[in-house]
Formats: structure tokens, sequence, C-alpha cells
């Protein structure tokens, strides 16, 4: 276990959702740490401090189904900076988006960038409702990956981690629910009737309040479209 360094690709640097997941890896990490802000401070500088580290973590956001431009302007900086040692290179994505699989081409990008310089790919997270997932009860979910990640990177080993904001079961419990608040803002048909005894508590979870459901498919709403809207500022 060596020293690790996170940087943290968002163009919002300290006022970042990004930030936020890199103290929660800071903290679980047992090792020394390095932390910089790609977008504030000097790339060189950044290169020259690698050399005395093992890990190098990128947490960044997605932005229009990409690296942001501060991170690619780092990695041409580096591509450019002979270095004696290459740290193994690992990531935390998160996208405004509920799936988790919208980031695989940017995770493809830094793996095609790290076998084109020589540099060892090691452990990936993907994060789905990035924007909200922290305000939201389903956090706990997102930190013990985070834990997940750091002990793997203590310890050598790779993991491949996707974490998606709401679990499958309440994802499908949101849904019933939202169909069912449709249905009473109309008339019902006897098809929708007949669909509502389909449905009727059949995929809510047990133990997981309605409010619950709407606050959550409510933030999850609102973090795609405030990821859209940032992503084309």
């Amino acid at each position: 276990m060596g020293r690790m360094m996170i940087l943290n690709g968002s163009p919002r640097a300290s006022k970042s959702n990004s930030r936020e997941f890199a103290q929660l890896l800071k903290r679980s990490y047992p090792g020394a740490t390095l932390e910089y802000n790609l977008a504030s401070q000097n790339h060189r500088d950044i290169c020259s401090a690698l050399e005395s580290c093992s890990n190098l973590v990128f947490v960044f956001p997605l932005y229009v189904d990409c690296l942001p431009c501060c991170m690619l302007d780092f990695l041409s900086c580096l591509e450019k900076s002979p270095l004696a040692h290459k740290p193994t290179v690992h990531l935390i994505v998160n996208c405004g988006f509920l799936e988790p699989r919208q980031n695989e081409v940017a995770i493809d990008m830094l793996k095609l960038f790290c076998r084109k310089n020589g540099f060892p790919f090691g452990s990936s997270l993907s994060i789905g409702s990035g924007e909200a997932i922290l305000q939201t009860p389903f956090a706990l979910f997102v930190k013990g990956a985070i834990q997940k990640l750091a002990r793997a990177i203590s310890s050598g080993k790779t993991v491949t981690l996707s974490d998606a904001a709401l679990p499958k079961a309440v994802c499908a419990g949101s849904r019933a629910v939202l169909a069912q608040s449709r249905r009473q803002k109309r008339p019902q048909r006897p098809a929708d009737a007949e669909h509502d005894n389909r449905i009727k508590g059949s995929f809510l979870p047990k133990g997981i309040k309605k409010e619950t459901l709407f606050r959550a498919s409510f933030l999850s709403s609102y973090s795609c479209s405030s990821s859209c809207f940032l992503n084309f500022l």
C-alpha cells in the first residue's frame, strides 16, 4: 500500500459533488493521500508530485458522455511528462442519469489512455444520479461502494463497481406508485383498472414508504435535468 493521489476532475472544483466523493474515498483509505483540483491547480506541479505516488485516482463527472475539459488538458500534460514510475490509475465517475452504464464510454476513454501510455489500469466505480444521491436515504449504497474501492486500492486488488442511486426493486416500486398516481388524475378506463389490479402492491418492497419512493423519484429526475443543463454551461 503506497501513497494515493486523488485528482478532482470537475470544473466546479471545491464546490463539486466529485469533491464529496473524493473526501469519502480519502477518509476510507488507510494510507497517505494527496489531493488536487485539476480545474484550479498547475498540471506540471501535479505531474511532478505524481512521482511519489503508487496510485492515481481520477474523480470526475460525466460531461456530454465524455471527460471534462480540464481532465483532458491534464491527460495531455501527463502524456508529455516522462515519469520514472507510473502509478496504477483508478477512477470514480458519476453522472446525472439514473443508470451508471451511461458512464461506460468515459471509462473506456481513460482505459485507452492508460493502454497507449503504459499506465496500469486498476479499479473503477461508476455512480448514477451523482447530482442527488448523497442527499437521499440511499447515500449509504454509494458510501459502501467507495469503501470497497478504497479497500481494493490499498490491497492491490482490481474491482469494477457500479452503483445505481436506487436499487432495482425500489425503481420498480417507484414506477408502480407513479402509475397509480396518474390513474387517480383522470377517469379510469377498464383497461386501466385491470392494469392497476395487476401492479397494486406487487412491486412495492417491504419497509419502503410511498413517500420515500416519490421523493427518490423526484430527486432522480431533478438530478438528470440538472446534469444535462450543466453539461452545456
